[in-house]
């Protein structure tokens, strides 16, 4: 924080004095990090690898994850003459499933868990310190 204005709009504070800066609930590092990443997380698309698993992708997600659904339009518009074509396109949309649905990916919600560990700890002390404690800090 560059000067007093800004330190006192990110920790929310009236003034630049020592108990406001220390007693601040601010949390100005959750703040600039949501400001970089900002506040949702980042989808995994490891499983789009062309653009008929885009498609398909698409498909899932407008259907709700619905595989009846999916293969009921598929019947409908008579994309496939033969059974055996269809068979073979809802093999690959229940695969397409999985992966989106059901597997776990260690990646899937890491910007959620950063934010819950930046907000847990503080590196401010805690606000039932006295104005003696704060010489520890200082």
């Amino acid at each position: 924080m560059s000067n007093e204005y800004k330190m006192k709009k990110y920790l929310n504070i009236p003034t630049t004095h020592i108990d406001n800066v220390f007693t601040s609930k601010a949390n100005p590092i959750l703040s600039q990090f949501n400001k970089i990443f900002g506040n949702g997380d980042i989808p995994d698309t490891s499983y789009i690898k062309n653009s008929e698993s885009y498609e398909m992708m698409k498909n899932l997600q407008s259907c709700n994850g619905d595989l009846k659904k999916i293969e009921q339009e598929l019947k409908d518009y008579n994309i496939y003459s033969f059974r055996s074509g269809l068979t073979a396109k809802m093999k690959k949309y229940r695969q397409l499933h999985t992966k989106m649905y059901n597997e776990t990916h260690n990646s899937i919600g890491i910007l959620s868990k950063i934010r819950a560990k930046l907000d847990e700890k503080s590196i401010y002390p805690s606000s039932t310190l006295t104005r003696s404690d704060y010489q520890f800090w200082l």
